[in-house]
């Protein structure tokens, strides 16, 4: 099946009408701690009919410091089987963000990229506009469908869409690749604190700001045009047509701007899978910009 990364509310649902064998739809919602919002207990309470939830907390290395890095393909693949998604599934991921419309869903709309998964579309502006287009839904305890023995999920590694610390701290001398930061203006330049206690603010040198909310209309709460998303580039003085690394607080809005990124054309966007989380911790004062 052919797959876009952006799904509308009303495609989907008439995929589901037409009872598409292998369509599978997950809640990927994950909130920032000082939101106080429980997503699975939300989910619990409303999702799309026959969605299961993938849990951002639980996909991820354990054996890690830092926040929400990749799994090994092992891992990752179990996991994917424990939704019921196999490599012929088509999967539609969505959150739960009415202030932004996608957030969290673009993280693992790009996690399944990078695992070899490419049959995987996001619902444009995600539960509120499935919500507010008058679609149904359920709730209840989620009915768990497992894929059959015979029909795995084989997760394969693209080592090419995402960076290690190395790699973007190589890139401020050598300057192959821009930077954009998917954080606020104001945690880029230092003039708001990190949300972490006791966390230092400031950049990655020779970064560009890019709020993700910059990508998403502000009405409507869907991705902006192709032609929209290059102006937000080219006004962060960023050149699509040189590689690009994205970065974030702990790489969950790096991720919208992979996707805006890709909806331009790119292909050859990494993310910075640690982002702020690592580098505010292992980077010399001297790679930590605050001017």
């Amino acid at each position: 099946m052919h797959s876009t990364a952006l799904i509308q509310a009303q495609k989907l649902r008439q995929m589901m009408l037409q009872k598409i064998k292998h369509l599978r739809i997950l809640d990927v919602s994950w909130h920032l701690p000082t939101e106080n919002r429980d997503a699975r207990r939300e989910f619990t309470a409303h999702r799309i009919p026959g969605a299961s939830f993938f849990d951002l907390y639980n996909c991820n290395d354990k054996t890690s410091p830092y926040e929400h890095m990749l799994p090994n393909t092992k891992d990752f693949s179990d996991y994917m089987r424990s939704l019921g998604i196999h490599n012929g599934s088509y999967v539609v991921v969505y959150d739960n963000n009415a202030k932004s419309g996608l957030f969290s869903a673009p993280r693992v709309w790009w996690m399944l990229r990078a695992f070899g998964h490419e049959q995987v579309s996001i619902l444009d502006g995600g539960f509120p506009k499935w919500l507010a287009e008058g679609y149904p839904i359920e709730s209840g305890p989620e009915k768990k469908t497992e894929v059959k023995d015979g029909c795995p999920f084989e997760a394969s590694l693209n080592t090419r869409m995402f960076c290690d610390f190395d790699f973007v701290k190589a890139n401020i001398s050598q300057e192959c690749c821009h930077v954009a930061d998917a954080r606020s203006a104001g945690r880029f330049y230092a003039t708001d604190p990190e949300p972490r206690p006791n966390f230092p603010s400031g950049r990655i040198p020779r970064s560009k700001s890019v709020p993700y909310s910059q990508c998403l209309d502000p009405e409507t709460k869907v991705m902006k045009t192709p032609e929209e998303l290059k102006k937000v580039f080219e006004d962060a003085g960023i050149d699509l047509r040189k590689p690009l690394i994205t970065t974030c607080g702990s790489g969950i809005t790096a991720c919208v701007l992979a996707l805006a990124s890709y909806l331009c054309g790119k292909s050859d966007t990494r993310v910075y899978d640690g982002s702020w989380v690592e580098w505010g911790q292992r980077a010399s004062s001297d790679m930590i910009e605050k001017k």
